[in-house]
């Protein structure tokens, strides 16, 4: 056996503290427990194993790391159990995942971790969007690991501004260029309720919008939303599949109350079609709307699987050539 009774070092511009102990060199098992500052910057010129392309800020660490390890398994399964215990806490941190992404910025929060689950606070911006995010996370560890295990987690998310088609393109795997493929993610089983005051996708915009999304891949359902928009209120349940081909299915059941149907038009791109434009209408409409269609991993719509019926009322209405 190895015991560290106390151990300090200064590395790079890190300041680290280790206690721990190591027991049977032949088929080791150890438990370390770590504090210090660490400054994420100086790892990625060390190590070209890290999957950044950019990092900066200050981690804080007060956490506790054991397990087994088995040196004569293959690489990738040699620790045999692996824990991790304690906190960390973020300042003003930043991350890029690609050269060509945008980074996530201005991030600060904690982590407290008992093991596979994980209770995070953190606030921060993406792009044009920022976000305030708190819940909690189920097999976390072993998500990250291997990628055997279904993350299951739970969240709330205030944000000020949300710019979703921006979201959208940063994380497609397409090459630039090119219209971009949508790729829902496997092995998440995720729960999250939401406020947002100003959201925005392409033509489509937003205010005071709330909701609750949960997505068990490859659906996502949206249950509850409520939003301002377009000069009314907009409200109702929204499913979003993808099959194994990349096809995107969506389905809608909405209630608007007095929406400016020129607006409504220009929001959802004419519906696809042509021939009745937002140029063509003026009006109020309210009723119930139900739709669906059948999207390609852009986004663009397959105009002949569109469906709606609709029950609605149109108040100072105009048809206009």
């Amino acid at each position: 056996s190895l015991n560290i009774e106390s151990f300090s070092a200064v590395i790079g511009r890190d300041h680290l503290s280790i206690t721990g102990r190591i027991h049977n060199f032949y088929d080791p098992d150890f438990s370390f427990k770590l504090k210090g500052d660490i400054h994420p910057e100086q790892w990625l010129n060390w190590s070209d194993q890290i999957p950044l392309d950019q990092m900066e800020g200050t981690i804080f660490s007060d956490v506790t790391v054991s397990g087994t390890y088995d040196r004569l398994k293959p690489k990738g399964e040699k620790f045999l159990a692996f824990d991790f215990a304690g906190g960390l806490s973020i300042e003003n941190a930043m991350f890029r995942i690609h050269k060509e992404d945008i980074p996530f910025t201005n991030l600060n929060g904690t982590i407290h971790i008992e093991n596979d689950f994980w209770e995070p606070t953190l606030s921060g911006s993406f792009g044009k969007s920022d976000f305030d995010l708190s819940g909690s996370g189920l097999n976390v560890l072993s998500f990250l690991l291997n990628k055997e295990e279904t993350l299951v987690a739970a969240a709330s998310l205030r944000t000020r501004y949300f710019d979703l088609k921006e979201i959208i393109d940063n994380f497609s795997r397409a090459e630039r260029g090119e219209n971009r493929a949508i790729h829902f993610p496997d092995k998440l089983n995720l729960k999250l309720d939401f406020v947002i005051n100003e959201l925005l996708m392409q033509r489509f915009e937003a205010s005071n919008v709330r909701g609750v999304a949960s997505y068990d891949s490859p659906v996502l359902m949206v249950d509850s939303l409520t939003m301002q928009t377009m000069d009314g209120t907009l409200a109702g349940d929204y499913g979003i599949a993808q099959d194994k081909e990349g096809d995107i299915f969506v389905n809608v059941n909405s209630t608007l109350y007095n929406l400016d149907i020129q607006k409504l038009f220009y929001s959802f791109n004419n519906f696809g079609q042509v021939e009745l434009t937002h140029d063509h209408l003026k009006g109020i409409i309210s009723g119930n709307c139900t739709f669906s269609s059948t999207f390609d991993s852009t986004f663009s719509i397959r105009k002949e699987s569109i469906l709606s019926e609709n029950s609605v009322n149109i108040r100072e209405g105009e048809l206009n050539s």
